[in-house]
């Protein structure tokens, strides 16, 4: 129910529920009338309504759905005068949506006492803040508390992420240095010196490209200032030594 007019339902609850047990009578009346002692079961009747009525449709609670989470709640549960701050048993008869037993004051917004809500369900059109009902013995989440647990949240999943990826690199290198020895136990004493070979050589002649070609750059960057040329040849020739 809209929380908005669940004020004006519980105050038409007498009429309505007056209407129902009257609907009811007269249908079971008018029934039972052809039958012989039809005013005995006349009186089983109204006895039974009465009980209906005042014992049953009279304590009937009134939910309202909040706004927010969209869970339902129901009205007769005890709650805190935000006036007064006293507690309201009876909520039967003093919902929050009715007025406070003790000071007679109409709350106009009840907090939502679900712990993952806790945010004001306003029972009117004037949507006042301030004095609003609220639920006793609950504990509800702020919003610090849910940045917090959204951040902690955060950092729990980078650092599962990044353990992931750790694992995955090192399962990569791992596999790769198994698929190197196996391929290392298949090959002949010829083909590990061949590819020894291979190896020295693609380095040693790949490090003295690298380095006539960083002095062809230097000879173009430093023209016309022959110390520059030589100082940077020279810091090429030792870079040149330590990879062969």
């Amino acid at each position: 129910m809209n929380p908005k007019i669940a004020r004006l339902r519980f105050r038409l609850r007498t009429i309505e529920n007056f209407g129902i047990v009257f609907t009811v009578f007269v249908v079971l009346a008018v029934f039972i009338s052809p039958f012989p002692f039809a005013w005995v079961a006349d009186f089983i009747l109204i006895g039974t309504l009465y009980f209906l009525f005042f014992h049953v449709l009279n304590h009937r609670a009134i939910g309202v759905d909040c706004p927010h989470c969209g869970k339902h709640i129901k009205t007769n549960s005890p709650w805190i005068c935000g006036f007064c701050k006293r507690t309201n048993e009876n909520g039967d008869d003093f919902p929050f949506i009715n007025k406070c037993k003790h000071c007679k004051a109409e709350p106009r917004a009840y907090r939502c006492h679900h712990r993952e809500c806790g945010k004001l369900i306003f029972l009117g059109d004037d949507e006042l803040e301030a004095n609003f009902a609220s639920c006793p013995n609950t504990t509800v989440i702020e919003d610090s508390e849910v940045e917090e647990d959204e951040t902690e949240r955060f950092e729990k999943q980078k650092r599962a992420i990044e353990n992931e990826l750790i694992i995955t690199e090192l399962s990569a290198k791992l596999n790769a240095a198994k698929q190197r020895v196996e391929l290392e136990k298949k090959r002949s004493p010829k083909e590990r010196l061949e590819k020894s070979f291979e190896d020295h050589h693609a380095t040693t002649m790949g490090a003295r490209e690298i380095a006539e070609a960083q002095k062809k750059e230097i000879k173009k960057k430093y023209r016309g200032d022959r110390k520059m040329q030589q100082a940077a040849a020279e810091a090429i020739d030792d870079w040149l030594r330590t990879q062969i």
